[in-house]
């Protein structure tokens, strides 16, 4: 009998530890597949961590990659919501809320005609290409030819983005005319006369690596100088005019995205992202305000303390 019960013990054990193990994971592979799939969607991003998968590339930035993105994430969320969370320990639930938030941010935000504004007056994908290497390794000759490869493809960045900025135009999503001035400078700015002195030149304005023999160096540098005059360069001017002749005159009159084809639904889903909260913008705006009035009476209690 002794035998029989230490027996069905083990057995009750064998069931029922492994479906707790097998749940974390199931949702350690979903992570990692998730993880897996940003990086090849994001090569440069992969290089700056040091994953050199995708060395040399520099990504997909049309309209269709977005798609294909949102479809990847719901394919992800439906694998997620296949786990029994109650099943999962208490770290790997936080990292399941986490995921699950990620994916629906994902899925959602691809539904907006804002996904098309793809630049602002902070953030542009020239200025991001012109800043590519600040983030990147620069220690062999593979690294360096890596990033000449990536300086190759600027001309296909540069459409494929002015593509889906024209959607933008079309779709009324553009970006207010008073943000915008002197945008121009913004990339007439990055064609310096001396190539040498080029952002885009900056790998080889620095010290040489000692991984990295003189002749080596100076060939890549002397192929990445003739990339930016005959590809980068002329990309930019064509980006150039196109802003001037396209864009700037499609400009928003009225600031702000509300003002946008469903703007309001927009800003919605901008403040639920921004708060990680579900609350809609007019509770965050009361509780702001009620924040900004506790803070002014704190202060004011402190001045009237020490006066």
């Amino acid at each position: 009998m002794r035998n029989l019960f230490l027996a069905a013990f083990a057995l009750a054990l064998g069931v029922a530890t492994p479906v707790h193990a097998d749940t974390n994971g199931d949702l350690k592979k979903l992570v990692d597949d998730a993880w897996a799939a940003v990086l090849k969607e994001q090569p440069i991003y992969a290089s700056t961590l040091g994953v050199d998968t995708y060395a040399g590339e520099v990504g997909d930035y049309t309209l269709a990659a977005q798609d294909r993105r949102a479809a990847a994430a719901a394919v992800f969320l439906t694998r997620l919501n296949a786990i029994p969370v109650v099943e999962l320990d208490a770290a790997a639930k936080v990292e399941a809320g986490i995921l699950r938030r990620t994916l629906k941010s994902a899925i959602e935000g691809n539904r907006f005609g804002q996904r098309a504004i793809n630049f602002t007056t902070y953030s542009s994908w020239h200025q991001q290409f012109a800043g590519m290497a600040e983030n990147l390794p620069f220690k062999t000759k593979a690294d360096f030819e890596s990033y000449n490869k990536r300086l190759a493809q600027y001309g296909r960045v540069n459409d494929e983005n002015i593509e889906v900025a024209n959607v933008a135009i079309k779709g009324k999503y553009t970006q207010p005319c008073e943000t915008l001035a002197g945008f121009e400078g913004t990339i007439g700015g990055l064609k310096a006369s001396d190539v040498a002195k080029s952002r885009f030149y900056g790998p080889y304005a620095g010290k040489r690596p000692e991984g990295v023999s003189e002749a080596e160096f100076a060939a890549l540098a002397a192929e990445a100088a003739k990339t930016i005059e005959t590809a980068v360069y002329p990309a930019l001017d064509k980006q150039l005019a196109w802003y001037t002749s396209s864009y700037k005159p499609a400009c928003a009159k009225a600031p702000g995205v509300s003002a946008q084809p469903g703007g309001d639904k927009y800003y919605a889903f901008r403040v639920r992202e921004e708060t990680t909260t579900d609350l809609p913008p007019e509770q965050i705006h009361a509780i702001g305000l009620k924040e900004v009035a506790r803070i002014r009476a704190e202060m004011d209690q402190v001045m009237r303390q020490c006066a």
